[in-house]
Parts: structure tokens; sequence; C-alpha cells
């Protein structure tokens, strides 16, 4: 998979302490991380990143803060719904020869100066999206809304069946 270089971010040269970089998801973004053999609807996701960097002399500390929009339909209605994605979330950088079987730390070697962060801001993302997307109480199609109300199975139904009363006495 080769990354979208525009992510990359040299920590080489900075002095210690605290550093800001912005990013920009854009339609592009999601491009990078497909799979040639395998067709992925990826969400439409567009918006902002922050990345805050703390630079100490034997590692990084990374926090990454999500500011996005995801334009997607709502499960209850079906409609066009726009859904505001915010999140902060952290990882750490260390330098050494062996692997991290931690997912929060990222280990480069000694002689690295740059590391590529749409990985990161990826798999933020997608953890980040909530899997239920419906509009805000009232908001939904009317028209949607009353047909799957009279849809709806009748729940006297249930209640006078024998079947459930004879269930009822199971103890």
């Amino acid at each position: 998979m080769e990354l979208n270089k525009n992510f990359n971010i040299k920590f080489a040269g900075l002095k210690n302490g605290k550093h800001v970089f912005n990013f920009e998801v854009e339609e592009t973004f999601f491009d990078y991380f497909t799979v040639e053999s395998e067709e992925v609807d990826f969400p439409e996701v567009l918006g902002k990143v922050e990345v805050l960097l703390d630079k100490m002399s034997t590692m990084l500390t990374v926090d990454v803060v999500l500011n996005l929009t995801w334009n997607t339909w709502c499960d209850l209605c079906g409609e066009d719904l726009s859904l505001d994605v915010h999140s902060t979330n952290r990882f750490f950088v260390k330098f050494g020869t062996e692997d991290s079987l931690n997912e929060d730390i990222l280990v480069l070697p000694h002689n690295e100066f740059e590391f590529n962060i749409s990985p990161f801001i990826y798999e933020f993302i997608i953890t980040s999206l909530p899997s239920k997307k419906k509009h805000k109480d009232g908001e939904c199609n009317p028209e949607t809304i009353e047909k799957l109300n009279d849809l709806k199975p009748n729940s006297s139904n249930k209640e006078n069946n024998p079947l459930w009363d004879q269930l009822k006495n199971l103890s």
C-alpha cells in the first residue's frame, strides 16, 4: 500500500516540546487504503485533522484530533444525513529495533526522521464513525416515518396468543 506523502510528519530537527500539524481529509484520502482485488465502499468523510506532537528526547507523544463531517444516509428514513465526527486519540512513537505488541506504540528505527500518520488517521476515523446513523428526533422524513409506523407489527397479537400464555407458566 502506497501512503499519501502529504501526511508525513518530519520530526527530525524539531526542538523538544509541543508542535502542531494540520491536515485535510478529502475524498481522495481513502483511495490510499483500497485494495485492488476488493471493492470497498468507503464513507464520504471530509474535514480537518489536527496533530499535536510532543517531542521528547526518547519518544514522541502524538494526539490526533478529528473534526470531520460524514455525509451518509439515515438508517431509519434513508434520507441524506450529515454527521459531525469528533474524537481525540493518542499514540506513542518510540525508537528501537523491536516491534511493539501494543497497538498504541509505533516503533521506528533510530535513524528515522519522519513517519506517515495517515494509517493512524484512517483507523481513528473508522473507529469513530457511529454504528447507528440517524437524524435527530423530528428531522427524519415524516412520510417515511408514518409508513414505518403503519408497518409495525401489532403488539396486541403477542399478548392474546395462547402460546405465550403457556410459556408464562414455565418456571
